[in-house]
């Protein structure tokens, strides 16, 4: 019978599916089909299909199974092994990806992105030929690292031709379930559907044992189907003495075992086999030789129509029939079975170690170290190998591996984990591990409490005699705090004297990092060069390093460390590290304005943290995103992002998402040319004892609060205000926060003091900007010096100034402060349009906007003291400038560079 003409009462979901099917030339969509065990989302997903398939359709598929839920990328290895050979065609990285998903090649510890790209470049590439349509049922047993994978794959199917159909039991706590796709719910057969299907199965049932099967079936049609074997293998099969009534569960998997209890022993024992692992027609034939059979005594419950045998593969014709043939199997045999897995996968160490460890019953360190072995940063490999370990103390040392793991990579079973590792030991080394996962955790849910920190003093102290380098990542750990929030000052008191108890040297790396976080203005001259010298932090402690070198101002390191740690985390598939990562560094890119960057990278966070439920970076993710769209001119975007912002903050979040929130909304309100609502949200976070305090944000706002408060007639009322700033920002040796002080005393100088004091500021602001990183923030400074110039009458020297800034903000897709210096650059008698001043696309890609301004000055013949002097710098920075941009153009001298610049599209 057609597996279409065989659904009975869901005409609505099949319309549904072949409309998917026929759009496929145009469009390609996803959908999730779900329903209780038994609605028939097999049936349909066949249906589909057999639809598919006449319409010229690729089609492949991969089913779920409990075994095979624990081993990483599973369920991509039955679903693209049929095309595996295309992956060839891939690109280097993307080839590599793939095969090592298969175990074709080193895999490391994994990197989910990349392999999910490669996936879904893999399958474009299958469906030039014609559509494909995969099919993925019981997705609930199926290994995570596939269903993140298929939810990757399932958000970016609109323009090409692929259909991905899942079946899934009905919503539960799965990761899918985050995925927010199109869903189609199978619920109950109507009562006439119902009877349709009982009598077309027993057409003879009648009475009393009739109403009962229709009444315990509960319109599920699997039950319905399969039920009367079930009451057969009980006795019943009188139809005026129904049995009672069983619970749904238990009756199907009593229909299953009596299906299959009829059948010889050896099918019995190589069904057992092919429900606890997934074996290629060679394995299959390997344990069959072992065992002294032979694939062929499945013929029996082929059959029976339990499975179908294609060339050696077997296929359960209903996914639940395999786990429950492996439910119901006495654990003597499932253990036999499993010994012989591992034996004749000894060549796949990840598969054999699961053999082994299903096949083992109690605790056997050998096994234990096996899995762990190949358990990379998978949970449930660790918690496995945990279980397995007789030794407490390696047990306690696993489970604390286990929730590390649990942690970074989102998974909600971190407390559980924790709790089992503390009972069982009494070290305080590893007691710190634990609350330090605990601490990490709590942090990232925003319910991080004073005791864990005062936990992990006490346990830094006890761990110090026997392992200083233990209770200093305890004690770093715990100054993590105080970059992000605000926490009590009686406890950052504490903490320093913890760390100074250590005693560890000056430059030691967890000293470094825990003082830096503590106390960064006190600490600051004596760290800045430790940190910069420190090159390549431990996996463990790269956030710290980041958010370390993010509270001393210095941007190079930090962007250089939160870009290290994205790579490392991506690399390792520690997806809530990785959040955390790209939280920072996208506000890294938005404060040097690099605005596309940011963009991408906010996307990203809001997608990872809508699928970890992580809404403390989703709230990061709309702040970066409304800075974007302010800085572009698009204020409508940027007030509808803030809005979400708002919408989503929690009180228990940390202070230093309350000042990013003030501090945007300042950003929007100074775009909208509200200076006055601007400069109220930016004493918000710059002043001490509000909710929205917070220091690295309020020393870094010091430009901001003077220019809103020029704008809004109050600078004699913020000019105490950044003088108490300033005399913070003065501690540190950061160029940043010495462009942006001067220029706020600049901008507080035209409106309070004597001109040439305005002056004065303003050419030291000008003067710090030498690096790259500074180029957005020194345009800004040009356009506020520029701006006054014209205003006092100078209308020739802001011109120099307005060009350069000008060039500065089209370059970033700065729009917002483009217009503005295109506004002022015109008032001050600017020629041509500014678009002419941008160098063409190649050019630019091969100078910095320094070496670019340098190399055309030099071109119209300044020499290096009077370029020096128009951009404010020192005539050596001018000239190293030019030494790095002559290769770059193909040039060796002054004379050969305008003609360098005139083939490359510069017109001056």
């Amino acid at each position: 019978m057609s597996a279409v003409r065989g659904l009975v009462g869901r005409q609505i979901e099949l319309a549904h599916v072949a409309a998917l099917v026929r759009e496929a030339g145009r469009r390609g969509a996803a959908l999730v089909v779900e329903g209780d065990v038994g609605t028939g989302k097999t049936a349909l997903l066949g249906a589909a299909v057999e639809m598919a398939e006449a319409e010229g359709y690729q089609v492949l598929g991969c089913a779920g199974t409990p075994v095979e839920s624990r081993m990483p990328h599973a369920g991509l290895h039955e679903l693209l092994y049929p095309v595996i050979g295309i992956a060839d065609d891939l690109p280097g990285p993307q080839r590599s990806a793939v095969r090592a998903a298969f175990g074709a090649e080193d895999a490391g510890t994994g990197d989910a992105y990349a392999t999910s790209l490669a996936v879904l470049g893999l399958l474009q590439r299958l469906a030039v030929r014609a559509p494909v349509l995969l099919v993925v049922d019981d997705v609930r047993w199926m290994d995570e690292e596939t269903v993140r994978i298929l939810c990757f794959i399932a958000r970016r199917l609109t323009t090409t031709p692929i259909v991905l159909l899942i079946g899934c039991r009905t919503r539960g706590d799965h990761p899918l379930d985050r995925a927010a796709l199109p869903r189609l719910t199978l619920s109950a057969l109507s009562p006439d559907a119902a009877e349709h299907v009982l009598d077309e199965r027993r057409p003879r049932l009648t009475g009393r044992l009739r109403d009962r099967v229709l009444t315990e079936a509960g319109g599920n049609p699997l039950a319905l189907i399969e039920l009367h074997r079930a009451l057969v293998a009980e006795g019943a099969q009188d139809p005026s003495a129904p049995p009672r009534r069983l619970p749904l569960t238990a009756r199907l998997r009593r229909a299953f075992t009596a299906e299959t209890a009829t059948l010889p022993a050896p099918a019995r024992l190589l069904l057992l086999v092919a429900a606890a692992e997934a074996l290629t027609p060679a394995e299959l034939a390997a344990a069959s030789r072992r065992l002294g059979l032979a694939p062929e005594h499945l013929a029996a419950a082929e059959q029976n129509g339990l499975v179908t045998v294609d060339s050696g593969q077997v296929t359960f014709t209903h996914p639940l029939l395999g786990s429950a043939l492996y439910d119901v199997a006495p654990l003597t045999d499932r253990i036999a079975v499993h010994r012989l897995l591992a034996e004749i996968l000894s060549a796949e160490p990840h598969r054999a170690a699961w053999h082994r460890a299903a096949g083992t019953i109690g605790q056997d360190e050998s096994a234990a170290a096996a899995l762990q072995a190949v358990a990379g940063n998978a949970t449930d490999a660790l918690l496995r190998a945990a279980e397995l370990t007789p030794d407490a103390g390696d047990r306690a040392r696993r489970l604390a591996r286990a929730a590390e793991a649990a942690r970074s990579t989102g998974r909600p079973e971190v407390a559980r984990l924790l709790a089992k590792g503390r009972r069982l030991t009494d070290d305080p080394a590893l007691l710190g591990a634990l609350c330090r996962t605990e601490v990490e955790h709590l942090r990232a849910a925003a319910e991080l409490t004073g005791r864990a920190h005062r936990e992990l003093i006490d346990l830094a102290y006890r761990a110090a005699s026997t392992d200083v380098e233990a209770a200093g990542q305890m004690l770093a750990c715990a100054a993590v705090e105080f970059a992000v929030d605000v926490p009590p000052e009686q406890l950052g008191v504490d903490l320093e004297e913890a760390v100074h108890a250590l005693r560890l040297p000056a430059c030691h790396p967890l000293r470094v990092l825990a003082l830096a976080l503590l106390a960064p203005q006190r600490y600051a001259g004596e760290l800045a060069p430790a940190l910069r010298g420190w090159t390549e932090p431990s996996h463990a402690n790269l956030l710290t390093a980041a958010l370390a070198a993010d509270r001393l101002h210095d941007i190079p390191a930090a962007l250089r460390r939160w870009g290290h740690a994205v790579e490392r985390f991506r690399a390792a598939g520690e997806t809530a590290d990785l959040l955390t990562s790209l939280s920072g560094l996208a506000q890294m890119q938005v404060t040097t304005g690099r605005l596309s960057d940011a963009a991408e990278a906010a996307r990203e966070v809001s997608g990872i943290a809508t699928d970890l439920d992580r809404g403390l970076e989703e709230v990061t993710a709309c702040l970066i995103t409304a800075h974007v769209h302010a800085w572009r001119g698009e204020t409508a975007e940027a007030t509808d992002a803030l809005d979400r912002a708002r919408c989503r903050l929690r009180p228990a979040f940390p202070a230093f998402v309350r000042a990013g929130l003030s501090r945007t909304a300042g950003m929007v309100a100074l775009a909208h040319g509200r200076a006055d609502q601007a400069y109220a949200m930016f004493s918000e976070v710059v002043t001490p004892g509000t909710a929205a305090y917070h220091p690295t944000i309020a020393e870094r706002l010091i430009a901001e609060l003077a220019e809103s408060a020029v704008l809004a007639g109050l600078a004699a009322e913020a000019g105490p205000v950044v003088e108490r700033l300033a005399a913070t920002t003065g501690r540190f040796d950061a160029p940043l926060l010495r462009l942006l002080t001067f220029r706020a005393r600049a901008l507080l100088a035209t409106e309070t003091g004597p001109p040439d004091a305005a002056a004065a500021w303003f050419r030291r602001a000008v003067a710090e900007a030498g690096d790259e990183y500074l180029g957005f923030e020194a345009a800004r400074t040009r356009l506020c010096y520029g701006r006054w110039l014209r205003r006092t009458g100078r209308a020739g020297d802001a011109r120099a100034h307005l060009a350069v800034a000008l060039a500065a903000f089209e370059s970033s897709g700065a729009e917002l402060w483009r217009r503005r210096a295109e506004t002022e650059l015109r008032a001050a008698g600017g020629v041509g349009s500014p678009r002419e001043l941008r160098p063409s696309a190649e050019i630019g890609w091969r100078l910095t906007r320094q070496e670019l301004e340098i190399s055309r000055l030099a071109a119209a013949g300044l020499t290096n003291r009077e370029i020096a002097e128009r951009l404010y710098l020192s005539h050596r920075t001018v000239g190293v400038h030019l030494f790095n941009a002559y290769p770059k153009l193909g040039v060796r001298s002054r004379e050969q560079l305008e003609r360098a610049l005139a083939a490359e599209g510069w017109r001056r």
